[in-house]
């Protein structure tokens, strides 16, 4: 099944002596999905909840990027 949380990644790894494994449709609007599954790989525990702030600077970042790349 899909990789939709950090749980389920470590299943993955655990079960099956995975090295990696595709992570898709968990990142989608998601962004920090690679960063919590690392925390949780590392630390057992779950990242607070990504705050307001990170979520705009993050959307104000790939606004730039866009106008950046395809002009205004």
């Amino acid at each position: 099944g899909d990789v939709d949380s950090p749980e389920k990644a470590a299943e993955m790894r655990d079960s099956y002596g995975l090295d990696g494994a595709m992570i898709g449709r968990a990142s989608i609007g998601n962004p920090w999905f690679f960063k919590q599954v690392k925390h949780y790989f590392k630390t057992g525990t779950y990242l607070p909840p990504i705050s307001l702030e990170e979520r705009v600077e993050a959307a104000r970042r790939h606004l730039q990027m866009s106008i950046d790349w395809k002009g205004e």
